[in-house]
């Protein structure tokens, strides 16, 4: 029987797998749309367009994206300017950079994957090959000097439990989290959660947060780049009675912040792009070398009901040849859809939505495995509308959504977590699906628990 955690989602269901061009986000239309108010969200009837539908390669937001030092120019301001949420005037201003980042977000998964094909093509990963050879160097130092104690690891007053990986990309840290928050809980501890805050508004929660604070209420949660001021702070917190309200803290993204020290690793590996094409940043997607997988205490394979037992099985082999003291601690987890939510946290059964048309929405990494699986549980989707990772919707997407969603024929807009949680409360026909993480084998939640309870009690 799988084991199932309670009350947790995933935020961002990733892979690799091709995207159907049929059913991509990649056209611009016109249609009428009922009660649709540029100022605010209100989504109810989708009127079928009136005009045609013209095909293009573009998505949401997108204009055809300038060449040479122009784009160089708008990426480098784009890295340099932080992002807007939902209603504010900044997003009119950074919309364009948004869609321009988009397209150059998938247009470099192309080049480092190899699919980019053509001598520009090979020209610009023997570029980025000699770049990851300086990124190496900085990152072997950096390792280095914390091996060596010469860069010093702050340890918190409490346990400190580390979830991460070593790519860039969504590997489902999120309901990982939530899923180590539920654990403590059950252990009778009481969890404070440590995160960058990664494309927060002026220090305002950012959708990860947000994602957790639905998921796990009960622990508060610190955003700073400075992990050790944000579990100092989260340690100093008291209840009513004077005693502490944190006595164990998950950091979220920890892998790479050596500063605060951990007394338990997690290291997540996404199995459809389990280690970035093999090859460091730029180059490719890895954070640091395989080797520093020797840091890990466990490594949890997320997503493994969308690879191969064979795929599997060269995952965790290259994970072993890696670090071989993983060798029985390298667990499995898959994420399976369970309902939907709507913006004033109203629940929706999936059994509802079956055989519904839908219009698929995101601002993830990579979206088709979220659209994998709006079509496994049944639901017909008829078009996609595709952000870049974490963006901040401006009514002017809000409203291009709906044009696309009215074009393709879609009943619903079905988004996730993640995005509906940077939506204004009054988004009507727009839910997210629901997942929730579980172990196909029993065992592995239960190595899971011990290594946490191990480490909390031996801090008690």
């Amino acid at each position: 029987m799988p084991s199932r955690v309670p009350t947790l989602a995933i935020d961002r269901p990733t892979t690799q797998s091709k995207r159907d061009p049929a059913t991509a986000g990649s056209f611009s239309c016109s249609a009428r749309v009922s009660q649709t108010h540029h100022s605010g969200c209100k989504w109810n009837r989708l009127d079928t367009p009136e005009t045609s539908v013209h095909s293009g390669n573009l998505r949401i937001g997108e204009e055809k994206p300038p060449s040479g030092r122009v784009v160089i120019r708008q990426q480098v301001r784009l890295l340099t300017s932080p992002p807007v949420c939902y209603d504010s005037g900044k997003a009119r201003q950074i919309g364009r950079m948004q869609g321009l980042a988009n397209v150059n977000e998938s247009w470099f998964r192309d080049l480092v994957s190899g699919k980019t094909a053509g001598i520009a093509a090979s020209c610009a990963r023997a570029g980025l090959n000699v770049a990851s050879v300086g990124y190496r160097f900085a990152v072997v130092l950096r390792n280095g000097l914390f091996d060596l104690g010469l860069k010093p690891a702050h340890r918190s007053t409490v346990p400190v439990i580390s979830i991460g990986n070593i790519t860039t990309g969504g590997t489902g840290k999120t309901p990982l989290v939530a899923l180590v928050c539920h654990l403590l809980l059950q252990a009778d501890r009481h969890p404070g959660i440590v995160s960058r805050g990664y494309r927060s508004v002026d220090g305002n929660a950012n959708d990860e947060k947000l994602v957790l604070n639905i998921l796990c209420p009960q622990a508060p949660h610190k955003q700073n780049p400075d992990r050790v001021a944000a579990a100092r702070f989260l340690t100093s917190l008291l209840d009513s009675a004077g005693r502490n309200r944190v006595n164990a803290i998950v950091m979220d993204d920890g892998f790479q912040h050596r500063r605060l020290h951990r007394d338990l690793n997690i290291v997540l590996i996404d199995a459809t792009t389990p280690f970035g094409y093999g090859r460091l940043l730029p180059r490719g997607l890895l954070r640091e070398p395989l080797s520093s997988l020797k840091r890990a205490d466990v490594v949890i394979i997320t997503r493994s009901d969308l690879a191969s037992e064979a795929a599997l099985a060269k995952i965790e082999d290259t994970v072993i040849a890696a670090a071989p003291k993983l060798a029985d601690c390298i667990l499995r987890v898959v994420f399976q859809p369970t309902s939907l939510r709507r913006r004033d946290g109203s629940i929706i059964q999936l059994s509802e939505v079956a055989a519904t048309n839908v219009h698929l929405m995101a601002g993830i990494g990579n979206p088709e495995a979220f659209h994998a699986t709006a079509v496994r549980i049944g639901m017909h989707v008829t078009g996609t509308s595709w952000f870049q990772d974490h963006h901040h919707y401006s009514n002017t997407d809000l409203d291009q959504v709906l044009q696309q969603a009215a074009a393709s024929n879609g009943t619903l807009v079905v988004t996730t977590l993640k995005d509906l949680v940077k939506l204004p409360v009054n988004c009507e026909n727009v839910a997210a699906l629901e997942i929730a993480a579980v172990f196909p084998e029993e065992r592995h939640l239960q190595v899971l628990r011990t290594l946490i309870l191990q480490v909390t009690r031996s801090s008690s």
